[in-house]
This record gives structure tokens, C-alpha cells and sequence, in this order.
């Protein structure tokens, strides 16, 4: 239990819940001649050094995506999608989750990446997932379609975070959220 909590202490999970209600870029106005000229990021962008955080059985031994899926309350039949995929970690695990009846979008912005994940997720029949390359500060997710979008362990490698979330609000059905770990 104690290593537990101390991973979880170094864990920052943050939801920020969009309702349906917010304004959508068409009806933003002033703020909509903006898209494309977003303020720049007030903290340090970090390089993206690789595609993998950590080992996947490392990750599991403290149980980092059962409590992140939990803690989301991801479930059966939900639509989500896995910006910054990498090598698959949560795109695997989230696509048994949401099931048969659910949809898992997995997307990266490296080629070499997604191909990768593309022949992980055929290998292990994961039927339930697409994989598809985004623009560093946009996804390109199709519109009104997610219950939950997860970006993990890449926030920080964000050089336009406010143009990415702009781009992505769009995306969510209504009661959506983002899940940034």
C-alpha cells in the first residue's frame, strides 16, 4: 500500500470537465480571430525524448492505469481517445474496458510511432481501436464523438496548450472530459 500512495503522490491527475453549455469556437467571437495566434505557453516545454514513460510491467505493479481508468470512470460502451498514444499502454488497456461496444482513438504525432501502434493493435486483434497521426497542436478528432480524452504523460511536451485545447473541445460529447495525467 505504501508504494502506492507514493506513486500516486507523484501523480498529478487533473479532470477538467467541459459542459455542452461552454462556447464552441463558432460562437466565441472575438476570441475566435484568435485561432492561430495563441498565447505562448507561460512554463518550460519539455523535449520529447521518447515514446515510451516507463515499463509497462512497472506501470502495472502500482496498478497506474486501473486507477487512472477508475478514477475517469471509464465505462463499457464509451467512446475515448488517447492523444499522444506512444507505444500503446493505455490505448491496450482502455480498449478491454470500454469493450466490444466502446471505441478507443489512438493518436501521436510521430509516424514512426503510430505505425508501431498500428501493428500492436492489429497483433493483439484489438478490434475496438483506430490509430491515426495528429499536428502537435491538433489532433484532428472528429467532432461530438468522445465521453473522455486522455493525454498522458505528454502535457508537458505541449509547445501550444492552448490551441490543442481548443481543438479538441469540439470533440467531446456532452459531459465530456479530459483526462490529463
Amino acid at each position: 500500500m505504501t508504494a502506492r500512495v507514493s506513486h500516486l503522490g507523484r501523480l498529478a491527475i487533473f479532470i477538467l470537465t467541459f459542459a455542452a453549455s461552454q462556447a464552441t469556437p463558432q460562437q466565441s467571437g472575438p476570441i475566435r480571430e484568435k485561432v492561430g495566434r495563441f498565447p505562448a505557453a507561460d512554463r518550460p516545454v519539455a523535449l520529447i525524448v521518447s515514446s515510451r514513460w516507463s515499463t509497462e510491467e512497472a506501470r502495472d505493479r502500482v496498478d497506474e492505469v486501473g486507477q487512472g481508468i477508475n478514477k475517469s470512470g471509464i465505462l463499457p460502451g464509451m467512446t475515448v481517445a488517447d492523444i499522444g498514444a506512444g507505444e500503446g499502454y493505455y490505448t491496450t488497456r482502455l480498449a478491454r474496458r470500454v469493450g466490444k461496444r466502446g471505441h478507443v482513438l489512438a493518436e501521436d504525432i510521430d509516424p514512426r510511432v503510430r505505425d508501431a501502434l498500428t501493428q500492436r493493435v492489429a497483433r493483439e486483434r484489438l478490434d475496438n481501436v483506430s490509430v491515426r497521426l495528429g499536428e502537435p497542436a491538433n489532433p484532428e478528432l472528429p467532432a461530438a464523438r468522445f465521453d473522455r480524452i486522455f493525454m498522458i504523460h505528454m502535457y508537458h511536451e505541449i509547445q501550444q496548450p492552448y490551441e490543442l485545447l481548443w481543438r479538441i473541445r469540439p470533440s467531446f460529447r456532452p459531459d465530456g472530459e479530459i483526462v490529463v495525467v
